[in-house]
């Protein structure tokens, strides 16, 4: 991943300060991470910047009210819509919270600001713990649906690659045919045949390779209509899935 066009896109800086392009790139790959800077060093987008390319949702933890609102308020000037980041504390009224919630489940929200009384409070405890539910029973259904998509793309491969054995079988026949309409032409010109016999003969073996030839494009019309491209293509994807989610 180019880092500086993902931090042009998002932010609009050009370049990283100190330590940051390796701090992200540290998290992007997994890794347990303690970053300890000056203020004003750039803390805030070594988190921000990979919670915006990784999957789910990223909870800060801030004990200060007015600092994750401007931080929201920044993530929503950066972002496409309000519903990337959100702040959860106890200036938020039940109706705000609800949307806060909403957002999170819709998969909008990208950044979750969390004060440590509100992380701690019951209902939100439960209100995570369901979402890391819901988030292993979408797991769980999409390698279902990867292991179903594999079994398809098996079994259409198996009955197109016989499809395309028996198109190469009359394309033989075909060659075969010819070799034998030429053969049996020096043999009866040898034999000073009549022109009808040959006429004849040649006749017959004319309408073998119409029927072998359009046999030949009724079978290529099928693998042209095929969804075993489609199948590939969903199966590429589910491996990059898989790949991303043991990262």
């Amino acid at each position: 991943m180019n880092l500086t066009d993902t931090l042009k896109k998002y932010f609009g800086f050009d370049t990283f300060k100190g330590e940051q392009e390796q701090i992200i790139r540290n998290l992007l790959g997994g890794n347990d991470t303690f970053v300890l800077l000056p203020t004003g060093g750039g803390k805030s987008l070594c988190y921000q910047l990979p919670s915006l390319v990784m999957e789910g949702v990223a909870i800060v933890i801030s004990p200060l009210i007015a600092l994750m609102k401007n931080q929201v308020d920044a993530m929503r000037h950066y972002g496409e819509e309000d519903g990337v980041a959100h702040f959860l504390n106890s200036s938020l009224n039940k109706s705000a919270i609800d949307q806060v919630k909403s957002d999170i489940l819709a998969g909008k929200t990208k950044l979750l600001y969390v004060a440590p009384e509100s992380l701690t409070k019951e209902e939100n405890v439960e209100f995570l713990k369901n979402c890391v539910d819901n988030c292993e029973k979408e797991l769980q259904a999409e390698k279902k649906m990867a292991d179903d998509t594999e079994l398809i793309y098996k079994q259409k491969k198996e009955e197109l690659d016989k499809v395309q054995e028996h198109i190469r079988t009359l394309e033989q026949k075909i060659v075969e045919k010819g070799e034998r309409v030429r053969q049996l032409l020096e043999k009866e010109q040898n034999m000073c045949g009549t022109v009808e016999e040959l006429k004849g003969r040649q006749n017959r073996l004319d309408a073998d390779v119409v029927l072998y030839q359009n046999e030949i494009d009724r079978l290529r019309e099928h693998l042209a209509n095929s969804d075993l491209e489609k199948l590939k293509t969903e199966k590429e994807k589910n491996k990059r899935l898989e790949v991303k989610k043991d990262a």
